[in-house]
């Protein structure tokens, strides 16, 4: 199946080479960030190879690249993208950059798509790019119809710019930045100063600028609390929720703080802001004594090992969810002696009962010394088992030698002896055998548990939530 853009497909034999082919014009794809490039991102920045690849190297490349196409039938760009990225990481063949470069733009990252082409332009042999210049010429002016670039226009010290709520370095702002075209929100802050936020358009191949006041500050309040997601609340009204990010802009004077979440005790204070440093509030919220039943989530765990310790934000809970705990965002540890502890982050629903299904994994010590432990027991049947497979043996052949010598006197004892010599060695192989069986497979018997899995069950009377370590 042709894809809407304009691929390459790829022939490994002995020195790399490559051929177009070619569908209609695409259409123009919306900027996305939901996907997760291979690393590196910039495959093209890798120093050469130092040798050619190798038979090897040119059949894994081969492979990778199929997939690659592959997945651009289905349309899943960013196994695609894994799939040319490594192609190109075994072999340095130029000519797989364009397929990233369409990969890229398929994913929507305009910035990564143009520095792909680029580099493939540069990179890959002339008399291939001339060959193929109407599809690079094409694709390139797709890409710089998307892109423009941002010029911060502000100098403060200590100046923090976030750009669609991503850090993004001031000095590289001020020297020009390359983004995408349409609207993106700024956020400004400096010590001393009141934050700013601003929305800018973006036009392609234009440079836009960032041109806005940070005014002097009255003062700010910094609120820090031991519990995550609890609303703070500032003369009445809210103002975000712990942690918080950064000081709030406040006017000098008086003001009253409040700290709330569900299921805990509230916080509150009442002081007065002067200067520019302000105050820093540290809220210290307590579980409830008791929690009301609506409010109250319960946290049962299910484990054949009734020994296991579980503790919520480091305070212990009982296993069978006895007691209700807070709802929201906590940090669940379980633990037992001689077991690995696991710490999961787990969120509660108010009201409801959330299932945390628990297998530990032994440490390695421990295991270790149950391995060793089976083994002495292994060798403690054993050894003495193979001095009664001797012994049985031995009695069983001087009985039979007696038997067949003319000269032996004859005697109704020969019979006891062979029945003996046939027990103690029968009874000297089996416990031989599952000794050895107990020295050899002791690392089998005490095997690790599998793999972990975090899998959450939606109900509409509880809510399951499946922790196996």
């Amino acid at each position: 199946m042709l894809l809407p853009r304009t691929l390459i497909a790829l022939a490994f034999v002995g020195v790399p080479c490559a051929t177009f082919a070619q569908s209609s014009a695409p259409p123009s794809a919306e900027p996305s960030s939901s996907y997760a490039p291979a690393a590196p991102a910039t495959p093209w920045t890798l120093p050469p190879l130092r040798h050619p690849p190798s038979p090897a190297d040119l059949r894994s490349a081969r492979d990778q690249f199929q997939r690659g196409v592959e997945a651009s039938d289905r349309h899943d760009y960013a196994n695609a993208l894994t799939g040319f990225v490594r192609a190109y990481e075994l072999t340095r063949n130029p000519q797989v950059l364009y397929n990233i470069a369409v990969t890229y733009e398929f994913l929507g990252d305009a910035l990564l798509s143009l520095d792909a082409l680029r580099a493939y332009t540069s990179m890959a042999p002339a008399a291939q790019v001339a060959r193929r210049q109407t599809l690079v010429a094409e694709l390139d002016a797709r890409l710089q119809a998307r892109i423009g670039s941002l010029v911060l226009a502000v100098d403060l010290p200590g100046l923090e710019v976030r750009v669609d709520g991503v850090p993004a370095s001031a000095s590289d702002l001020r020297a020009g930045m390359r983004t995408t075209v349409g609207r993106h929100h700024i956020e400004l802050w400096a010590p001393g100063r009141e934050d700013r936020d601003v929305d800018v358009a973006v036009r392609a191949g234009t440079a836009t600028r960032i041109e806005v006041e940070l005014p002097v500050l009255q003062s700010q309040l910094r609120v820090a609390a031991n519990v995550s997601q609890a609303q703070v609340f500032v003369d009445g009204a809210r103002v975000g929720q712990t942690p918080l990010g950064r000081a709030l802009v406040l006017p000098e004077g008086v003001h009253r703080v409040e700290v709330r979440r569900p299921g805990y005790t509230v916080y509150a204070t009442q002081l007065t802001l002067e200067g520019p440093a302000g105050a820093e509030v540290n809220a210290q919220l307590g579980w409830l004594d008791p929690i009301p039943p609506e409010v109250g989530s319960r946290l049962v765990f299910q484990s054949a090992d009734p020994t296991v310790h579980a503790s919520l934000d480091g305070r212990s809970v009982a296993l069978d969810g006895s007691t209700p705990v807070p709802p929201g965002g906590h940090r669940v540890r379980v633990e037992r002696a001689e077991r690995v502890a696991v710490e999961r982050n787990v969120t509660l629903a108010a009201g409801r009962e959330t299932v945390v299904d628990v297998a530990l994994v032994s440490t390695v010590q421990s295991r270790e010394a149950r391995i060793r432990g089976t083994r002495y027991v292994g060798l403690a049947i054993g050894i003495p088992g193979v001095v009664f497979l001797a012994a049985g043996a031995t009695v069983f052949g001087y009985n039979e030698y007696m038997l067949s010598n003319p000269s032996a006197p004859p005697s109704e004892a020969y019979q006891t002896f062979a029945t003996i010599g046939i027990v103690a060695g029968a009874v000297g192989f089996a416990a031989t055998v599952l000794g050895g069986a107990l020295v050899v497979g002791a690392p089998g018997f005490h095997q690790d548990a599998p793999e972990p899995v975090f899998r959450v069950h939606a109900g509409l009377d509880r809510v399951g939530l499946e922790l196996r370590f």
